[in-house]
């Protein structure tokens, strides 16, 4: 008669694969999991910092009205305010940092300026900022510029997390020094 308490070694061969089975599936889960999770958090943090930054300057715009906009360099837009205030937005390619007046955000780990973007005149030439103008017409406000400055993560290659900041005006009013795209 046979002894059979024990487990033969195929029973054991079938119980150790599937353990092994469930445990790399359990393991590659955890592992898309925590991939999941810091793309997440990765696109709040871009999130956060582009509308904070958006905000800033939305704010200045809205409570005072734009005498004019200017060019300083490069990576730098002048806005001067009816109420005397004088704000630049600079853009810093080699820290990694956009600023405003004296609020900084500093950009995070693999995120870039688009630095195809460019515009140039006779005077002046901006790299990584597309800025458009068009008019309305004849009501008040009659005009707009926009200004566009994206920002791109190597996590996110289709999205933008850059500034795009829209200002209608009266041309009548405030004057634009700043090397424009038609082409929006």
């Amino acid at each position: 008669m046979k002894n059979s308490k024990g487990f033969s070694i195929v029973e054991l061969i079938v119980s150790f694969s599937l353990t092994m089975i469930i445990v790399i599936i359990l393991f590659e889960i955890i592992v898309y999991m925590k991939e999941l999770y810091e793309k997440s958090v990765t696109q709040t943090e871009l999130l956060n910092r582009q509308n904070l930054m958006t905000d800033y300057i939305y704010t200045d715009i809205m409570s005072n009205e734009v005498d004019y906009i200017d060019v300083c360099g490069d990576n730098c837009i002048i806005f001067s305010y009816s109420n005397g205030d004088v704000k630049k937005l600079e853009w810093d390619t080699s820290y990694g940092s956009l600023r405003y007046g004296d609020y900084v955000v500093n950009l995070i780990n693999n995120t870039n300026f688009d630095y195809s973007l460019s515009l140039e005149d006779d005077d002046n030439k901006l790299d990584g900022v597309k800025i458009c103008y068009g008019s309305f017409g004849t009501s008040v406000p009659n005009s707009y510029v926009s200004i566009k400055l994206p920002l791109y993560n190597s996590l996110f290659s289709d999205k933008d997390f850059g500034l795009n900041i829209f200002y209608v005006y009266d041309s009548d009013n405030t004057q634009l020094y700043l090397p424009l795209s038609l082409d929006c």
